[in-house]
């Protein structure tokens, strides 16, 4: 690399770095204290982000020529596709007349930046080999926000009173601190504690025996208390039942190839007993319908019989035109999945959560065989799932951006290892056979 190339490097890194951080601290302001207190335009806030955008099309451009081609996973590709695809599809049933609500811009152009915007900083983070340091500054400005609430709204620990609540029918303590809904610094916090889980694997990835040692995740575990606190406060179960998945699920990941083929059978059959006596003693209607989530497919599936859009989807549009239409329910249409229905029908529906499943099973046939922050992230496409039945979106809004950023760098990770270790193209049986025949 010439002296140049070097600097030009140093400069793309820099500006990615200061820009993300800037635009992450904002994006925590506008989705919350800004929107409820009519602080923030829409059309200053759109055109920021388009500049944002831009300028990582830039950094893309300009490292391309001093780095050249990357090489993508084939699960990267797909989700990429199938992306682009569910977007198409939205678009050519509006311009056919298909839809009956057609066709939202803005709504649209919001699903195109989520897209371009998760592509462009994969590209820029693998060019420029920027995980750890991407992972860092989301965490600090996130931590930093939070913690400043926190200290401004301070409220005591009137929560530790109704904790018990969260999950049951009694009045829970629910505070905001500030960020102007409790399910909105419900979410902040818990995506705050996945990232963290995913940094740390970074850290262990790299065979720091100590991460305590690591003065930036000291910084995070010095943030955690306050971000524990007001996530506790908001009392959003969406969030804290989200964590507890996602913990079982890393945890289920990192055994899975330590124990016997006989045991996992024994396992799965406790795990599958004990599930079946569990559901036959709660209601999950109740369980689910706690913050009316259940309710909204009663109130808002009607509307595509009506429309008679069962395959097309009634429009790509943002979710208060649709709620607009059935504007007696009064309650918000909260659940990614119900609005993919939707807005793109059945079609559409099976094009994007298609797109989903190929990823999530493509985590599925690593398991056993990927680091400790493909195992974590693997997780966290766990509890972006779960999260998809209490909002809107599965891509945007707190850091889900982030998450399927992370999600495609883990896949594309795999391809560098496969071609840089002859060895990792081996299958996982294979490779056990080897070791057989070797102690033996």
């Amino acid at each position: 690399m010439t002296k140049y190339q070097a600097l030009n490097r140093k400069m793309n890194t820099q500006l990615f770095l200061i820009m993300y951080f800037f635009i992450k601290i904002y994006e925590v302001f506008s989705y919350t204290y800004f929107y409820y207190n009519n602080f923030d335009s829409k059309p200053i806030r759109n055109t920021f982000f388009c500049i944002f955008l831009a300028i990582l099309l830039f950094i893309n451009i300009s490292a391309y020529k001093t780095v050249g081609k990357i090489r993508y996973h084939k699960t990267s590709k797909v989700f990429a596709a199938g992306y682009s695809l569910w977007i198409s599809w939205g678009v050519f049933t509006a311009i056919t007349g298909l839809s009956f609500l057609g066709l939202d811009i803005i709504g649209v152009g919001w699903y195109v930046y989520d897209l371009l915007k998760i592509i462009f900083a994969v590209n820029v983070i693998t060019v420029l080999k920027q995980k750890k340091n991407f992972l860092r500054i989301v965490l600090f400005g996130m931590g930093m926000v939070i913690f400043m609430f926190f200290i401004a709204n301070f409220d005591g620990f009137g929560f530790l009173g109704s904790i018990t609540h969260i999950l049951s029918k009694g009045d829970r303590y629910r505070f905001d601190y500030g960020f102007g809904h409790v399910n909105y610094s419900g979410a902040w916090c818990g995506d705050y504690f996945i990232l963290m889980a995913i940094y740390r694997g970074e850290l262990q990835d790299e065979h720091i025996k100590n991460v305590y040692k690591d003065k930036f995740y000291l910084c995070f575990l010095f943030l955690s208390p306050a971000v524990l606190m007001v996530l506790l406060s908001s009392a959003t179960r969406a969030s804290i039942t989200g964590l507890f998945l996602f913990w079982l699920t890393s945890y289920i990941e990192e055994i899975y190839d330590k124990i016997t083929r006989d045991l996992k059978i024994v396992c799965f059959l406790l795990l599958l007993f004990t599930a079946v006596i569990i559901a036959m003693n709660i209601n999950w209607q109740f369980m689910y319908d706690l913050s009316g989530r259940a309710s909204n497919y009663t109130y808002y599936l009607p509307l595509i019989t009506r429309t008679n859009s069962w395959l097309t989807g009634i429009g790509m549009v943002r979710a208060g035109n649709i709620v607009d239409q059935v504007s007696s329910s009064g309650t918000a249409l909260d659940g990614h999945y119900l609005l993919t229905l939707l807005e793109t029908g059945v079609i559409g529906f099976c094009i994007f959560e298609g797109t989903i499943f190929y990823v999530l099973l493509s985590y599925v046939k690593k398991v056993g065989s990927m680091t400790n922050s493909q195992r974590l992230t693997a997780a966290c496409l766990v509890y972006r799932l779960w999260r998809g039945l209490f909002e809107s979106h599965m891509t945007r809004g707190y850091s889900a951006p982030e998450m399927w950023i992370l999600i495609i760098l883990s896949f594309n990770e795999m391809v560098s290892a496969k071609n840089s270790n002859p060895s990792f193209t081996l299958s996982k049986s294979r490779l056990k056979t080897e070791n057989l025949l070797h102690n033996s």
